[in-house]
């Protein structure tokens, strides 16, 4: 449990036992920090936490204090709360942005929140939020493969038994109103765009435990075994299951990947990465290995982050909308508020751009004999 942790859980033990009465005053940040033999940035980080959550409120040169039931129940009367995997870097800050906006447009107030990708921290915000009773909710759940149960299922239904509207962004949860791309979909397609451009050998390179990564994995199989199956005589496409855990995880695994295919002098000529952060570490790999891109390797993305738009990167790579995803999940959750009782259900899919750079070749016709 990190330092942050520590302190946040300290501070709602001594909430729920009363020795921080409502109204009272907190430890100060010093007197924090030396309690849990931590440094400042972490006791920041759980007072910053409480505050989101609606229990705390720090006034200018007097410290943080316990916000009474009351008056956390009349603000949450303003809340929409966002929960997502991350809050900050890759594709999620434009998400972020565009719902703040679009959310205090309305006259709401934005609760954004972060789950790390971590069940348990899911849960641990999810049950908080049922307490303080928000007007709605987005989230981007923690969802594995579809073979998989989701694991705050019951939470989901719980809050949305309380009458509270819920969101659901980037999947497709049964009972529940869902915003998301055709992963599926995109999948296919990038099947289909590298083997227009006569690319005979492929990989599809994913993750477990989040579930778009899935669909995007499969649908690039299937519709790339399809075109097999329809006459010609390539191989069926490889797959490279990256491992869990960080990103640092992930370089032997591709690097040990790459040297076997050199070894065997069958490397793919082209890799559909779930995702631009896989690609860049294919792209690194590749590189190590006196591999060019794209005259050796075509590499294709997905989420047409920051990063894919870098020239010297100037990946391929499908465009995750963050802005309109934002402000679209904002304006059906509205609906939902709007609709009493709450009880009707939406599905909206969006399809992918392909995003064109230089990280993919186009071989040339083969000649007849």
């Amino acid at each position: 449990m990190s330092k942050a942790d520590e302190v946040y859980r300290w501070l709602l033990e001594q909430f729920a036992s009363g020795a921080i009465a409502e109204g009272e005053r907190l430890p100060s940040e010093p007197e924090l920090a030396r309690r849990f033999s931590s440094s400042r940035p972490p006791v920041r980080q759980a007072l910053a936490r409480l505050v989101h959550e609606g229990l705390v409120e720090t006034r200018q040169g007097k410290g943080s204090f316990r916000i009474s039931s009351q008056r956390g129940a009349a603000a949450a009367q303003s809340d929409i709360a966002v929960l997502l995997p991350f809050l900050s870097g890759y594709i999620y800050p434009e998400l972020v942005e565009a719902a703040g906006v679009a959310i205090r447009e309305r006259g709401y107030h934005a609760l954004f929140a972060c789950s790390e990708g971590s069940p348990a921290i899911e849960a641990d915000i999810l049950q908080r939020l049922l307490e303080r009773a928000p007007q709605g909710i987005i989230i981007s759940p923690v969802c594995p493969t579809p073979a998989e149960p989701v694991p705050n299922l019951h939470l989901l239904q719980k809050i949305r038994a309380a009458g509270i509207p819920i969101l659901v962004l980037d999947h497709e949860l049964e009972g529940f109103s869902s915003l998301f791309l055709d992963d599926y979909g995109a999948g296919q397609e990038a099947a289909r765009y590298l083997f227009e451009r006569r690319m005979r050998r492929a990989a599809v390179v994913w993750k477990e435990g989040h579930r778009p990564f899935y669909y995007r994995k499969q649908g690039f199989i299937d519709e790339w075994n399809r075109l097999v199956d329809a006459g010609s005589s390539s191989p069926v496409a490889e797959e490279l299951l990256l491992p869990p855990g960080p990103e640092s995880a992930w370089t032997e695994p591709i690097r040990a990947f790459l040297e076997s295919k050199l070894r065997g002098q069958h490397l793919p000529l082209a890799f559909f990465c779930a995702n631009d952060t896989m690609a860049l570490a294919v792209r690194t790999a590749a590189l190590g290995l006196g591999i060019k891109i794209p005259q050796d390797i075509s590499l294709i993305g997905f989420d047409d982050s920051p990063l894919a738009r870098i020239s010297e990167i100037s990946l391929t790579s499908f465009r995750y909308p963050s802005r309109q995803l934002g402000a679209k999940a904002v304006e059906l959750i509205f609906d939902h508020i709007a609709e009493q009782p709450y009880s009707s259900r939406i599905k909206l899919t969006i399809s992918p751009l392909i995003i064109e750079r230089s990280s993919v070749l186009s071989l040339p016709k083969e000649e007849p004999l």
